[in-house]
């Protein structure tokens, strides 16, 4: 097994907003409430680190390995995860309101709830252990269908359109397709 990298193993408290952290070896680092917002951490190997508290909103983690990391109560909104490995990830707490975890391998994530999920931008093709994926596909349907968006302006505008499909259309996150195609349509 790969021992951490010596040079980030402790970094507390540490203002690294906007940081380019592409391709780093954070494996087993302790960056307890650090502030990585909007941080690039793409591809960056974040195995087992202790991501408490930390800020990571808006940070782009697009394949990075967070296998068991510990990232409870961090802030993830509007993070990118996309093709991200979260297996064992402990997930306690964490907010992942309009996260990007497209791809992403959430099995065997710890603490994660369908109440979190619920708040996430996509889920597109997300892994997810079984009994998630079943409410999250009996719930919330749209999630599971949004695909990649490139920019934020497109990830706002799906996240936007989500949320007026909930207004309009409350039945489409209660029941997957197959079970609405077989009522009829109203006239």
């Amino acid at each position: 097994m790969n021992e951490p990298s010596p040079d980030y193993q402790n970094i507390y408290w540490q203002n690294l907003p906007d940081a380019r952290l592409e391709g780093a070896d954070l494996r087993g680092s302790v960056l307890k409430r650090a502030d990585l917002s909007y941080a690039s951490l793409k591809r960056a190997s974040l195995g087992r680190a202790i991501l408490q508290g930390a800020d990571l909103q808006g940070a782009d983690l697009q394949g990075a390995d967070l296998q068991g990391a510990d990232l409870q109560g961090a802030n993830l909104e509007r993070a990118n995860f996309w093709g991200a490995n979260l297996e064992r990830a402990n997930l306690r707490e964490a907010n992942l309101g309009r996260a990007n975890l497209g791809r992403a391998n959430l099995e065997g994530a710890y603490n994660l709830t369908v109440g979190q999920l619920a708040k996430v931008g996509s889920l597109y093709r997300a892994r997810l252990d079984d009994a998630l994926l079943k409410e999250v596909t009996e719930k919330y349907y749209p999630l599971l269908q949004v695909a990649y968006p490139p920019t934020k302006e497109v990830q706002d505008a799906e996240v936007k359109e989500i949320d007026k499909r909930q207004v309009l259309s409350p039945h489409l996150l209660v029941k997957p397709p197959s079970e609405l195609k077989s009522k009829e349509k109203p006239k």
